[in-house]
């Protein structure tokens, strides 16, 4: 049995046991969406609230969260969203998360809007302001955000960098993009050391290369030559093995903003923390 599926059965237990325990139906929310009882897991935040768990804020993005992402139904996510929003106005994660949505359903204008208010409440965390610039199509080169995200990829930051290389190739200044991916890969090769460095893999990469080389180059290569193409992304998934997909779309604030985690409540341990998936908020045990 896995510790999700023992979480799952104890806080079953305590919420059976103590059904006006509002903290018991929050952790049972929380163990169902990991065991994967969606519905189950939306019904017992709705137990939370009724038994009027503190800052319901927290239980309203979390319904939001398996609403958005396991139902995949956005309305009722945006509506717990903008309800948390009410309960607290500058609640990080409920702001992040509804410009998130807002932009996957296409309302730029919504998007910018909570992304700005996001890089306002996290002045020092380069993921709102990158994902502000990449929603915002009309952000001059002057602008405070650029001129941040500029400072941040200095930093070596990768969300800053990804979104750099983005705004560059949106410029049409596609070396500067380049060279932001080249960064953005430098940095990750430190962080997280890459397969090629493991014996099998590098000898087959060193004996591909080789017969590479003995072939005759296609008709239509070319030295790098960025203006070239027609789209930057073209010439990475054709020349460069690079890893693209990295500026995650549905990765919401949680995994990219550690200031949302919080330890766990429990009504006598104190000291447990959780570790926090990258599609719900918060824990409370």
């Amino acid at each position: 049995m896995t510790e999700a599926q023992q979480q799952y059965r104890h806080w079953l237990a305590q919420s059976q046991s103590q059904p006006s325990n509002a903290i018991a139906w929050f952790n049972l929310g929380w163990w169902s969406t990991k065991v994967g009882l969606f519905a189950a897991s939306v019904k017992a935040y709705e137990q939370a609230l009724a038994f009027g768990i503190e800052s319901p804020e927290e239980a309203m993005a979390n319904m939001a969260s398996v609403y958005s992402e396991r139902l995949g139904q956005t309305e009722p996510a945006m509506q717990w969203l903008d309800r948390a929003l009410l309960e607290n106005p500058h609640y990080y994660p409920a702001i992040f998360n509804r410009a998130h949505i807002a932009e996957q359903m296409g309302d730029r204008e919504t998007a910018c809007r909570y992304f700005k208010l996001a890089t306002e409440l996290a002045p020092g965390e380069a993921y709102p302001v990158a994902r502000w610039i990449e929603a915002n199509l009309t952000l001059p080169e002057a602008s405070q955000a650029v001129q941040s995200l500029r400072q941040f990829a200095k930093a070596k930051n990768t969300d800053a960098l990804m979104a750099l290389a983005r705004y560059e190739e949106r410029a049409e200044r596609y070396n500067a993009a380049w060279d932001a991916l080249i960064a953005v890969n430098a940095v990750d090769q430190k962080a997280y050391p890459g397969w090629q460095a493991l014996p099998v893999q590098s000898k087959l990469l060193s004996q591909l290369a080789e017969v590479k080389s003995q072939q005759p180059p296609p008709l239509d290569s070319h030295p790098f030559v960025p203006h070239r193409h027609q789209h930057l992304r073209q010439y990475l998934h054709r020349h460069a093995p690079m890893r693209h997909r990295r500026y995650s779309r549905y990765a919401w604030c949680v995994r990219r903003c550690p200031r949302a985690l919080r330890p766990i409540r429990e009504p006598v341990k104190k000291h447990t923390v959780s570790i926090i998936a990258n599609t719900d908020t918060i824990t409370k045990i």
